[in-house]
């Protein structure tokens, strides 16, 4: 690759933005002109091939002026790649005209064009999309990556976007979401995604309101062979109820995409109290995707419960997002719900490998599993092809914790954990860490024989340990304060108070001594659990050698056969 070719300009680019002022006290006052500096500094490097500028804080009048160093660059040989201006302002209509302008220039060129959050107004997304097929020298451009995504007051123009993407014969990556105002219904023709060069992978329309002749289209796609390229699918917050979402579970079953992973959550799925009956049904089904993402939505108990029992029966399903779940109840759910979610993965014919319940805190909101996430800790020892596990900012307390040893101490398939903000203390940790060891530990010493071989990644849990460090700390001090006013009573005190007043300091001290050495314990149990995790990585990377070494050996000999029974003939 040539010098030219790899050229690139990226926020940390070291050039003079800025020119100076002299006042008259001496000083030099610096103002930004960043649309002049930014045009001299594109025309001045034709050689430039990827132009990052994301999250800048450039205003509009910038860039205007962006668009216009790389259409009058094109004549001195300019060919960007790759541009990126996404949350910077582009609210004025004539410089996002401008941009379109110079966007014209490079459509032969281009691979990457993320304008998201760019507060675009209006027109200005249809001028963008419609300057890819306004070039009469380009047939079909060349863009892979197209994000337009988070310009709410942009009003795009159903024809526009279909015409554009009927000249995306490369495209890869298509992001519309929070694009809520739109000219026409349908918004999206399944003939034309299928026509797309059968390269799109990624395709996002969460935020979109979306409408049955839209709908429509998409499952009509879904079904076709243009889907077959497909790896990510996301259509979160687009108001969904569960029989549209089963119509798109059963197009995917259909499409035998068994790649692809959807994003749904922040949908209605539940009419009312329970899920309904087509829902149920597809997802107990074995046609389903092997990845499902439903982060932050909202269930009753009862369709919770059903999710969990469909979900047992369902043996293709390989990865699960229930982050951030809630209730209508604004309750966490119960204790028997969460017995079922650990029953759904120890079921026989679940392969689950993924289970990510991660909680979320808001000033307004709480949405998690909670505090009695622990019961389903027993079933999910039970699985044999749970992977990874992540059930972050639950609050269950030391007794979650011993709950999770216990699972950790018999199941042999869990290879990640990640279990922070969940205010475990020193003992909950100790009890972790006795999960790794024959018999436990000094702490937490157990008649079991079984412990943990295959855990080999233990994320720290930074939060849990920096407020149990804090309290320790806020309490040594307070010992601080009553141990100088001790010694002052005692300095000043005889006899049976003097006695009392030296035992009450040599409390005082002790009290201390123990919150300094908790601390110190704490840091010590958290290494351990590191290093027993390292260990099992270790172990299991030396196991993964030597069956390589055995099939490869096994390999040689087939060789070493074939060619002695050629030399025999």
């Amino acid at each position: 690759m040539s010098i030219a070719r790899s050229t690139t300009m990226s926020r940390s680019t070291a050039s003079p933005l800025q020119s100076s002022k002299a006042l008259r006290d001496g000083t030099t006052r610096y103002g930004l002109r960043l649309d002049r500096e930014f045009y001299e500094l594109v025309m001045g490097n034709p050689q430039l091939r990827v132009l990052d500028l994301h999250n800048c804080n450039l205003d509009t009048n910038t860039i205007g002026s962006i668009g216009r160093a790389i259409r009058d660059g094109h004549s001195a040989g300019l060919r960007l790649e790759s541009l990126n201006l996404a949350g910077n302002s582009a609210s004025d209509g004539a410089d996002v005209m401008t941009l379109a302008k110079g966007i014209v220039k490079h459509a032969g060129t281009l691979q990457v064009l993320d304008v998201s959050n760019c507060q675009i107004t209006g027109d200005g997304i249809n001028q963008i999309m419609h300057a890819f097929v306004a070039n009469p020298d380009v047939a079909s451009h060349t863009l892979e990556t197209f994000c337009i995504q988070g310009n709410p007051e942009s009003k795009v123009n159903s024809f526009i976007l279909d015409m554009f993407l009927k000249h995306s014969m490369r495209l890869q990556r298509l992001n519309l979401s929070s694009l809520p105002s739109w000219s026409k219904s349908p918004i999206l023709m399944a003939e034309t995604l299928a026509n797309c060069g059968g390269f799109l992978t990624s395709l996002d329309i969460s935020g979109m309101a979306l409408h049955p002749s839209t709908l429509d289209q998409i499952i009509s796609w879904i079904s076709s062979s243009g889907f077959h390229s497909m790896e990510q699918f996301k259509v979160e917050g687009c108001g969904l109820d569960g029989n549209q979402f089963a119509s798109i579970l059963e197009a995917i079953g259909q499409s035998r995409n068994t790649k692809v992973e959807i994003y749904a959550g922040r949908n209605l799925l539940s009419d009312g109290t329970d899920l309904p009956d087509s829902l149920v049904s597809v997802l107990a089904s074995g046609d389903t995707a092997t990845s499902l993402g439903l982060r932050q939505t909202c269930w009753s108990e009862s369709a919770l419960r059903q999710l969990f029992v469909s979900l047992s029966q369902n043996w293709t399903l390989k990865k699960l997002d229930l982050s951030s779940v809630s209730l209508a109840s604004n309750r966490d759910p119960d204790v028997e719900t969460c017995k079922l979610l650990g029953q759904m993965v120890s079921a026989s014919s679940s392969r689950l490998g993924e289970l990510y319940l991660q909680g979320e805190e808001t000033a307004d909101l709480t949405s998690r599993m909670g505090r009695n996430i622990w019961r389903a800790f027993p079933g999910i020892g039970q699985s044999r092809y749970l992977t990874k596990l992540d059930v972050r900012r639950n609050r269950f307390r030391d007794a979650g914790a011993y709950a999770l040893a216990e699972t950790l101490r018999v199941n042999q398939s869990l290879t990640w954990l990640s279990m922070d903000e969940n205010d475990v203390t020193l003992d909950g940790f100790n009890a972790i860490l006795s999960a790794f060891h024959q018999g436990g530990t000094e702490h937490v010493p157990t008649s079991s024989m079984y412990y943990n071989s295959t855990l080999c990644c233990f994320e720290p849990p930074v939060k849990d340990i920096e407020k149990q460090t804090l309290v320790l700390k806020e309490a040594m001090l307070e010992t601080y304060k009553t141990e100088q006013e001790t010694r002052f009573l005692l300095s000043n005190s005889t006899g049976k108070d003097s006695r009392e007043w030296k035992e009450r300091l040599a409390q005082i001290i002790r009290t201390r001594n123990l919150s300094s050495e908790i601390i110190a314990r704490l840091d010590r149990t958290i290494r351990g659990i590191t290093a027993a995790t390292e260990r099992n990585k270790t172990a299991q990377e030396a196991v993964l050698r030597d069956r390589e070494r055995r099939r490869d050996r096994e390999l040689d000999r087939e060789r070493e056969r074939d060619r002695e029974s050629l030399d025999i003939r």
